[in-house]
């Protein structure tokens, strides 16, 4: 009797360390930045970019502001992307020149979630185990059937809940589903300062795409 009590007790004990998984969905709203490595980056492609985003899964909006560097380049471009998708409407601005294209019917809305059919391998700290020293995040992998791997950590937006941030993510062999338009199948991201909240003009359309007023109407005077 007393050999099946601590039987019991020990698998109790090891069912209450075994780390549970927490994280389910990502915010329907958020603001931050991220920052994103193309570690197959070509001469004349983008080998990395630090943006700033919003995004709402409710409106179906994303702007992203970012900076890039092209692989053997020094300077830095600049350009934003506005993507309205319940208009199927693109704004994109390069160097501070504006173009405005439909948003194609195969392209859809990207989800910051954990993707479909990821697995939970357990919980982290990344940084140092200790008060404000690290964060616990959740660990998720997904193989695809073409063999492209994806890793991920998400950590809870509060103390209670499922909904929880990306804090880093790696995708090797596949296209990334991040980036306005992924030039890599091997690409790492790093997110930074999320917030739930959103500007007042979070999506306003770019002042270089907007339409200029027409010219005054000037009516001239009858000469006697």
């Amino acid at each position: 009797m007393k050999c099946l009590f601590l039987v019991a007790t020990l698998f109790v004990v090891v069912l209450s360390q075994t780390p549970q998984r927490r994280c389910r969905e990502a915010p329907y709203k958020f603001s931050g930045s991220f920052k994103e490595v193309n570690y197959d980056a070509r001469p004349g492609e983008v080998s990395f970019r630090f943006a700033n985003i919003s995004y709402s899964r409710t409106e179906m909006k994303i702007k992203v502001e970012m900076f890039e560097r092209q692989e053997g380049g020094r300077d830095f471009v600049t350009e934003t992307d506005l993507l309205l998708f319940t208009e199927r409407t693109r704004y994109r601005v390069y160097e501070g020149h504006c173009t405005k294209s439909e948003i194609e019917s195969t392209e859809s809305f990207p989800d910051f979630g954990i993707p479909e059919n990821a697995t939970f391998f357990g919980s982290d700290y990344l940084g140092a185990e200790g008060p404000n020293l690290g964060v616990l995040v959740d660990n998720f992998y997904h193989r695809d059937g073409e063999g492209g791997d994806y890793h991920g950590s998400f950590a809870p937006v509060g103390f209670t809940g499922t909904v929880c941030w990306p804090v880093v993510e790696s995708f090797v062999r596949r296209t990334p589903p991040r980036s306005p338009r992924p030039t890599s199948t091997n690409v790492a991201y790093e997110f930074m300062n999320l917030s739930t909240t959103l500007a007042e003009d979070a999506f306003e359309i770019p002042k270089e795409c907007e339409t200029p007023p027409p010219p005054p109407i000037i009516r001239g005077r009858n000469v006697l």
